[in-house]
């Protein structure tokens, strides 16, 4: 365990984070303020949330709300007017949109010396595009003005044709800003750096990536997002459309996103009707409306048609990534879950179209246990609607990476930002500390440590926490190598195992599989901290019990019954013997019942008897008269033995030999006289000896 959190130095760390807190605290409250859809709002406080009522705006699609550092609410915008925090329009910031449903506008304060704020609206329809579409305008808000109510002092031009959405990402060095919009042509891209300086007009950056879309007239529901930690960017949108007509259904693109140049990188999986769930009459639609990553941007959430979903992309393989696909509608009432975003606590919001709003509580946690609440925080009897503000996402980043996050490995935490720290404290969460800038850190047991990092540049203090999963190796059981399978019964494997990915043997991917048939099912189970497997082979329990069909036997010869059955565990003969095999010894019905962990087996043989000792003549005469001409030995056929004949002259010298005798000895080139016979067979240790007389006068 490499750590310097030793317990001699906990107190003086203690007294100096004293210290700082007590000569201020970064506060990031730019996002305690949420206004949305129709004159909804809340007001995070601590750890609570209080449903507020005051809002003027109405806004059916896109918001944006901005507070200041220590949550103080500044302004709210639909995109087409901006009202300040006494819910009236801000000084020149009414009508600057065409559409008053609402944009997918944002906000930046990217001088901490100055208090002027940046706005961002991808909302005026100036665009190239037949004049049908949006461009990008910004603007800068003066909160001095209006004894600290605010004003729109400028408001220009910044892209002609872009499609209605805004993404930002903090930049590398943890201080300056991307603003990225998309273009609704092609597949291009453009991101503009926003420093203290200002906005850099002049050197707009452009990357080709993913499909290419085509849309001539108006909007399309969707969201362009850049996780927390500023290096993936994902896409969403509902439809595509050229004339009034939708020419293809929508789609969903994650893609590598680098925060030091403001490009965007190489895609990383695509997600359309092809090969991800879909929600419609006739599942054959992909309709996207909302995406958001998880704090730590190891999980993907998007919705489409009303639900949602969420992606595990601790592992960026796109075959493992569409097959991580959960839908927590699966498991309750559908509903109209839309717009997604984080929030200060943690937690993700989705916008519901109804008077409330829907909660993911763990969103770090992949699958059902990240706890999806429907109906979780109301509104009304105001509403929700498509979407909520938009927030730059480094307002809810760590400020940390964790790597090798498996047990006993040496977890590897990161800073995100190459700012100039003057002190970095971490507390792992599990009682041990580190003042180590990019510590490594062991830990003994799987599960959810709340890591927090406290830094100071210059004069600011930060504390952030993050909830840090620690995983396991999978373990997978499937049972027995070889077990018992009870036709008609529903059997399922389970391997689930948390955050994993699944392969079984037909190459299917989900956590459990069904058996149906007798066979050998094989299951691959893989995490981040590696692959485990295990196989078991199903026997199908068969109706294999029969004791023969009905038979003669002879009373000299008892007949064996045998009740095989591979996996006969008991049985009960007519008489109440449970052998597994029963003598007749005389003639009757006999029946056996054999009980297998799936069934009962019933089977039963009529037996009669007879006589069949073997009688020998001690006379015949082989004369071709017709009469008495072979050596004939009666009941002979009545036992299913193979019988040979030996026949000696009264020197002791054979005469005559058969391995098979047929009764058809007839004493051929022998003259007459007294002869001795022996009679075997292998089926009986018994043997019958005898003489016979030759006559033929």
């Amino acid at each position: 365990m490499r750590t310097q959190g030793i317990n001699s130095m906990k107190k003086s760390i203690l007294l100096f984070l004293h210290f700082l807190l007590s000569s201020g605290l970064f506060a990031q409250g730019e996002s305690d303020w949420w206004y949305f859809g129709i004159h909804a709002g809340i007001h995070f406080i601590d750890d609570t949330i209080e449903v507020v009522y005051d809002s003027e705006m109405n806004s059916t699609l896109g918001n944006t709300t901005m507070s200041d550092p220590e949550g103080n609410l500044l302004y709210y915008s639909n995109g087409a007017s901006i009202y300040n925090s006494q819910n009236e329009y801000m000084e020149n910031g009414d009508n600057i949109g065409w559409n008053s449903n609402g944009t997918w506008a944002m906000s930046f304060k990217p001088n901490p010396d100055v208090n002027e704020y940046f706005y961002f609206n991808p909302n005026n329809n100036e665009g190239d595009v037949g004049g049908e579409w949006h461009a990008a305008w910004y603007g800068i808000i003066d909160m001095d003005a209006n004894g600290g109510l605010g004003e729109l002092i400028s408001y220009e031009h910044l892209e002609d044709s872009v499609m209605n959405f805004v993404a930002s990402s903090k930049k590398a060095n943890g201080v300056d800003y991307w603003v990225l919009f998309r273009k609704p042509l092609g597949n291009t891209y453009v991101a503009f750096s926003l420093t203290s300086a200002g906005l850099d007009l002049l050197n707009p950056i452009y990357s080709v990536a993913g499909d290419l879309f085509m849309v001539n007239d108006g909007g399309t529901r969707g969201e362009l997002k850049i996780n927390p930690q500023g290096n993936l960017l994902a896409f969403i949108h509902e439809n595509q459309i050229v004339d009034g007509q939708t020419i293809s259904n929508g789609k969903l693109e994650l893609f590598h996103f680098n925060n030091e140049t403001g490009e965007v990188g190489d895609r990383i999986i695509l997600l359309d009707e092809t090969n991800a769930p879909v929600i419609t009459l006739n599942d054959s639609v992909f309709a996207g409306n909302g995406v958001e990553f998880s704090a730590d941007g190891e999980k993907l959430y998007y919705s489409q048609f009303g639900e949602l979903f969420q992606c595990n992309i601790s592992i960026l393989d796109s075959v493992l990534i569409q097959q991580s696909v959960l839908n927590f509608q699966d498991y309750v009432d559908p509903y109209n879950v839309a717009g997604l975003q984080l929030g200060k606590d943690g937690r993700l919001y989705a916008a519901t179209l109804a008077p409330n709003l829907a909660v993911v509580h763990h969103p770090n946690i992949a699958g059902l246990e990240a706890d999806f609440e429907l109906v979780a925080v109301d509104l009304s009897p105001n509403y929700s609607y498509f979407y909520l503000p938009r927030f730059d996402p480094s307002l809810f980043s760590s400020g940390f990476t964790v790597s090798d996050r498996c047990i006993n490995n040496e977890s590897h935490f990161s800073l995100i930002y190459t700012m100039p720290y003057t002190y970095v404290h971490w507390d792992f969460g599990d009682g041990d500390e580190s003042i180590e800038w990019e510590p490594f850190h062991s830990y003994e047991n799987a599960g959810v440590y709340d890591v927090t990092l406290s830094t100071v540049v210059g004069g600011d203090t930060s504390i952030k926490s993050m909830e840090v999963i620690i995983e396991d190796l999978p373990s997978v059981d499937l049972g027995l190598d070889s077990a018992l399978f009870c036709g008609g019964d529903t059997l399922i494997l389970n391997a689930y195992n948390y955050a994993s990915y699944y392969t079984w043997q037909d190459s299917s991917y989900k956590s459990t599989f069904q058996v149906v048939d007798e066979g050998k099912y094989y299951v691959q189970v893989k995490n981040i901290c590696g692959v485990v497997s295990d196989t078991v082979n199903y026997i199908l329990d068969r109706d294999n019990v029969h004791l023969g069909n009905d038979t003669l036997i002879c009373i000299q010869e008892p007949l064996l019954l045998l009740a095989n059955q591979s996996s006969a565990t008991d049985w009960l003969w007519q008489d109440g013997s449970t052998l597994p095999f029963y003598e007749a010894e005389s003639e009757g019905l006999y029946y056996v019942l054999v009980t297998t962990p799936c069934q009962f087996i019933y089977d039963s043989i009529t037996v009669q008897s007879v006589d069949c000792a073997l009688i020998s003549p001690n006379i015949f005469t082989p004369n071709h008269d017709g009469v008495n001409d072979y050596f004939k030995v009666i009941n002979l056929e009545m036992l299913d033995y193979d019988w040979s004949l030996e026949v000696f002259n009264r020197w002791g010298r054979q005469v005559y030999f058969s391995p098979s005798y047929q009764n058809n000895w007839d004493a051929a080139e022998l003259s007459d006289g007294v002869y001795f016979y022996i009679l075997r067979s292998s089926n009986t240790p018994d043997s019958y000896k005898g003489s016979v007389t030759i006559v033929r006068k």
